[in-house]
């Protein structure tokens, strides 16, 4: 691969001239060299500037492949720079906006940074290299084309780190995996940088020396190429290379697009880039970005430094998606030597442990009950010999055993308790045997314990409970308690408890809902941060460039028919994208549902709906406004606006309801859809976080949420807040204000 052609410093050639003044001349010589002998030192002690540096890039950073470049990139030359170093950073959006028009705009980037000394650019993707002459330049491609600036002499030094896409391993990988494959089905984008990285892997697939019969899906729309990926059979290995803009122009975050057409393909998937992994393909030998940027930013730490590093090829290796490599059975035996292999599932501990502890439980009691049956038949000799050999045997596992243990007769006392009872509980079997928990513990301890026992002997069969206690240190301590009715060979009836210590696993779960309520309250102040922001800040600023247009455009005469379409036009775009802003700011909080309450804040949000996506959305409510808690009110109009969302997105229903409501012990909120529907108990690979989102909105204010849908049968989402936790919201705030 051809590197990028560095400028070759001018060399300085020192001559020694006769002084044209004779003596004087040299006197200004000598009193020069004093000069800035004395002024040396007080240069020498200011401080070092920092570093600065121009991350440009081709798009922004919602692209997986950039972030990943950008995040390591940054991270390296911070922890690499320790005397400070200043990056900023600019994107081109080539993809989603390639009008050269559009594009020209990188002149307003040369002007932003005209008046700051950059040290270092470094251009990743499809960005110009010429942008800044004499500085030096990092740069990140997978063109062969662009190996060399546009102006080499312009760069004081630059360096090429460039992507290599070695379609033929991941090929000669996928052909070990597919023995039977008879064809290669390679998809790919249109946009100018994808083309180039598209002929490099047509060439490579072309100069193969035992060729596949190929396919190339390049000039399609995005639909058609899943319908024909969806036909495809085993026979077939499909090479995914990248696909930001279909053949009819649509933009497409490539990440996104490999998801979906894996999830429809009929055969294996492979890629050539590391952030299409873990998305439904199956992987290959990879472009690792996250190491392409380290690798850039180690470049770039050279060139600051002072020296000049020569070219390089970013890393790659043979990457794959456990799940994937067993959904297409393919053994990880056959699998390249020095394979990475992501999202591999746990052991067997962890996942199979309550099934392992289930058993061992069943192993207890069954241990229980033969230890007590024979104790009853104590009279014949050989029945009282194997009856103390099996109490030994049980008494041997269970004291050795990390659970607890014990056996009460039917009033309650103490028969047995095991030696690890004992010991984390801080008992001695002389003080309990033959007493009640009434006796031993404090009297809301037993009175959980006596009901629970209880509820065992009525039931005929074993339940279980949640139970506390104080141990031997002084704490409260949790049990999973599991409760076990059985009776003697005589009748008389025991129940036995085995306890499981889960105080470690409550807190566990308890602070994992504190930070589900923290994260919600963030994000919804987040939300109305960024409201305002969008309202009293940009809305405004669009106004006055709104009004300018209007003025600019009264002052231009009417003979310039041209310049006043073209400011009219600007002016409504203006206008256009004010109502945007406004529609956006409105979505992200909602004004409405502070001043005039949920009611009205629903009905607005149906008829937004409506009139937005062309879908009749009818609310039903009540005719006055329902006094709501700010934070329950909150949390349904969230659910609402989520519920209505996904009837838009994934529903294609032509009509919908919201109804809001209550039955006298709670408030109800019912969202129902006409729409094509779903299997709740089928996982959706495609489907976000919005459920469990809305389930835990509601967790946090006491409420409950239930969905019913069946394929092409529509969806019902209700969700309800007991009308006691709204009461006892609204009575703890009029305490807290003084009321």
């Amino acid at each position: 691969m051809t590197a990028l052609a560095p400028r070759v410093g001018e060399g300085i050639t020192n001559r020694v001239h006769p002084c044209p003044h004779g003596a004087r001349g040299n006197a200004a010589i000598v009193r020069t060299f004093l000069f800035l002998a004395l002024l040396a030192p007080f240069v020498a002690a200011q401080p070092n500037e920092p570093k600065r540096v121009l991350i440009l890039m081709q798009e922004d950073l919602n692209w997986p492949i950039f972030r990943a470049i950008d995040e390591n990139l940054r991270a390296t030359l911070r922890n690499g720079a320790p005397e400070g170093i200043l990056i900023f950073g600019e994107h081109l959006d080539r993809i989603q906006f390639p009008d050269p028009q559009i594009q020209a705009r990188v002149t307003g980037i040369r002007r932003k940074y005209a008046n700051t000394k950059l040290d270092l650019v470094v251009g990743v993707g499809d960005v110009p290299t010429d942008l800044f002459p004499g500085v030096s330049l990092v740069y990140v491609s997978t063109s062969p084309q662009r190996q060399v600036p546009n102006s080499p002499g312009s760069f004081k030094r630059s360096a090429g780190l460039w992507i290599d896409s070695n379609a033929r391993k991941t090929l000669e990988a996928a052909r070990r995996f597919q023995p039977n494959a008879r064809q290669v089905v390679v998809i790919g984008g249109s946009s100018p940088s994808e083309r180039d990285l598209f002929d490099r892997v047509r060439s490579e697939i072309e100069n193969d020396p035992n060729p596949l019969g190929a396919t190339y899906l390049t000039n399609l729309a995005f639909p058609e190429i899943s319908d024909k990926v969806a036909s495809l059979g085993p026979e077939t290995i499909v090479l995914f290379v990248t696909l930001g803009r279909d053949g009819v122009g649509h933009p497409y975050v490539s990440a996104e697009a490999v998801s979906k057409i894996a999830a429809v393909s009929g055969a294996p998937v492979y890629v050539l880039l590391d952030t299409h992994t873990g998305s439904g393909a199956v992987g290959g030998y990879v472009t690792r970005f996250g190491e392409v940027g380290k690798q850039a930013g180690e470049m770039a730490l050279q060139f600051l430094a002072g020296q000049y590093p020569k070219d390089q090829i970013g890393r790659s290796d043979y990457v794959f998606d456990w799940r994937e490599l067993h959904r297409w059975k393919i053994p990880e035996t056959v699998l390249p030597v020095g394979s990475l292999v992501m999202n591999r599932r746990p052991n067997v501990w962890n996942t199979y442990k309550w099934y392992i502890l289930g058993a061992i439980l069943v192993f207890l009691v069954e241990t229980l009950l033969i230890g007590f049956a024979l104790v009853q038949n104590s009279r014949r000799k050989r029945a009282e010999e194997a009856a103390h050999n099996s109490e030994q045997r049980f008494r041997l596992f269970m004291d050795h055993s990390p659970a607890i243990a014990s056996i009460k007769d039917e009033q309650g006392h103490y028969v047995y308790m095991s030696e690890s009872y004992q010991k984390q509980l801080g008992v001695r079997p002389e003080d309990c045997h033959g007493k009640t928990d009434f006796e031993i513990y404090p009297r809301a301890i037993a009175e959980e314990f006596r009901k629970n026992d209880q509820a065992a002997l009525a039931a005929g069969h074993s339940i279980e409970a949640i139970e506390d206690s104080i141990v031997a240190d002084g704490k409260l301590c949790t049990w999973l308690a599991y409760k076990i009715p059985f009776q003697d060979a005589s009748g008389q009836r025991f129940v036995g408890g085995i306890g499981i210590d889960i105080t470690e696993r409550k807190k566990a779960r308890e602070a994992l809902q504190t930070l589900a309520g923290r994260l919600i309250d963030a994000q919804e102040q987040e939300r109305a941060r960024i409201s305002r922001e969008l309202h009293d800040d940009f809305s405004q600023r669009l106004a006055l460039l709104g009004i300018g247009l209007g003025q600019l455009w009264k002052k231009l005469s009417a003979e310039r028919v041209a310049e006043r379409q073209s400011v009219l036009e600007m002016l409504q775009g203006t206008k256009e994208l004010s109502f945007d802003l406004h529609t956006l700011s409105h979505e992200l909080h909602s004004s409405r549902l502070e001043h005039v309450g949920l009611v009205s804040a629903l009905a607005g949000l149906c008829r937004e709906v409506s009139a937005k996506h062309k879908i009749e959305v009818d609310f039903i409510g009540p005719e006055s406004p329902t006094n709501l808690p700010k934070d329950v009110a909150l949390c349904l109009f969230r659910v609402a606006q989520e519920a209505l969302g996904n009837v838009v997105k994934h529903s294609r229903a032509q009509s919908a309801q919201v109804e809001l409501g209550g039955n006298g012990s709670a408030v109800t909120l019912h969202v129902s859809d006409s729409g094509k529907g779903f299997d709740p108990s089928t996982q959706n690979q495609d489907a976000g976080i919005g459920m469990i989102g809305m389930s835990e909105r509601l967790r946090l204010v006491g409420g409950q949420l239930l969905v019913k849908s069946r394929p092409n049968c529509g969806t019902d989402i209700v969700a309800e807040v007991p009308l006691a936790t709204v009461e006892d919201e609204a009575q703890v705030k009029t305490q807290a204000v003084g009321r």
